[in-house]
């Protein structure tokens, strides 16, 4: 597992030093870099489960003009992948029954 949070970190980092609210398109890779980060972290898949996982997904949708500031947007990623780990949790709940 250590590769896959060796490159979330880069990635996060990057993100972080690249960021600025009026590049919407760095707000996305940082919205995607934090939401991931958080999510490899707390999530109890293997490095197998996680080897097709999609960090640029988290910002599908969006346009990179939702948030007020950086710290908005570590807020509303961190948030997102939080929201995921519940599902999968609720998820895997529901399978064992």
């Amino acid at each position: 597992m250590m590769n896959l949070i060796g490159s979330t970190d880069e990635m996060y980092e990057n993100a972080m030093r690249d960021a600025k609210v009026s590049d919407s398109l760095s707000m996305k890779r940082l919205f995607d870099a934090v939401a991931t980060k958080n999510y490899v972290e707390a999530t109890e898949k293997t490095f197998e489960e996680l080897e097709n996982f999609d960090a640029r997904g988290w910002s599908d949708g969006l346009c990179g003009t939702e948030w007020e500031s950086v710290e908005d947007c570590i807020m509303c990623a961190e948030e997102a992948a939080s929201q995921l780990l519940e599902e999968e949790a609720q998820n895997q709940g529901d399978e064992e029954e």
